[in-house]
């Protein structure tokens, strides 16, 4: 979303100079991110010369991605109405999950490797699910902190959890919360790095400034209890000072 909005500022050169090679380099960052609204505008930027050399091959290879983003979306769509009202098989369903993911479409992995972790309407089966993880955190942020999150399940894949801390702060560094918060727990619980109360707080307050629940619960149960020794050691130092004056 960041990356649209900045691509439509220098596009329209409100608030910012225009410039439009600018916008070109944000809407292709979100093009290859996934986003189909940005694909079909760097499709037609490449075909008009619009902030970047006009190129009919690489034109025509975006608007074929686009078609085959919108068609992944189309796909996922059926999969989830099919499992709502249950009118395709598992199979079916699979078939189309794993058509979308062989494409690129990072949702479609996501999904399939999900329900293959859990055993959500497939058989269950751990190892590839992990597969279907390691291939998301090649293609999105989002897909390196589900691999963080079963990694930490997992004692085998990462033992020592320096895998799983890597991938939580490389995402952290990139705005996640879910990640901030992550690595808040394990410097609490020294789980992949030594315990340490101070970045512990460090982090669980980024997080909580990002916008993440359970951090901002953590952080109002600190400020609840500051305010409540604030308010004993007041009380504490007033009696003190009324003793000194009575004698």
């Amino acid at each position: 979303k960041a990356m649209i909005a900045l691509a439509e500022l220098y596009e329209d050169g409100r608030m910012i100079d225009k410039d439009l090679e600018k916008s070109f380099s944000w809407y292709l960052a979100s093009a290859e991110s996934g986003n189909t609204k940005s694909q079909y505008q760097v499709a037609t930027m490449l075909s008009e010369g619009i902030g970047v050399e006009k190129d009919d091959e690489a034109a025509e290879a975006w608007f074929c991605r686009n078609a085959e983003s919108a068609l992944n979306d189309v796909r996922l769509y059926a999969v989830e109405a099919a499992q709502r009202r249950k009118v395709c098989s598992k199979e079916e369903i699979v078939t189309l999950l794993e058509s979308a993911s062989d494409s690129g479409y990072n949702k479609a992995t996501s999904k399939l490797a999900d329900m293959k972790f859990n055993g959500w309407g497939v058989s269950k089966d751990v190892d590839t699910a992990m597969d279907l993880y390691e291939l998301s955190a090649t293609r999105s942020l989002r897909g390196k902190v589900d691999l963080a999150k079963r990694l930490l399940e997992d004692t085998k894949r990462d033992p020592d959890k320096s895998r799983t801390f890597e991938l939580f702060e490389h995402a952290a560094a990139n705005g996640d919360h879910y990640a901030m918060y992550a690595i808040a727990c394990m410097y609490r619980d020294g789980v992949g790095v030594p315990e340490d109360r101070d970045l512990y707080k460090k982090y669980t307050h980024m997080a909580a400034d990002a916008g993440n629940k359970d951090a901002i619960q953590v952080v109002q149960k600190w400020a609840f209890k500051e305010k409540k020794r604030q308010k004993k050691e007041a009380e504490a130092n007033k009696a003190a000072s009324d003793k000194t004056e009575g004698e």
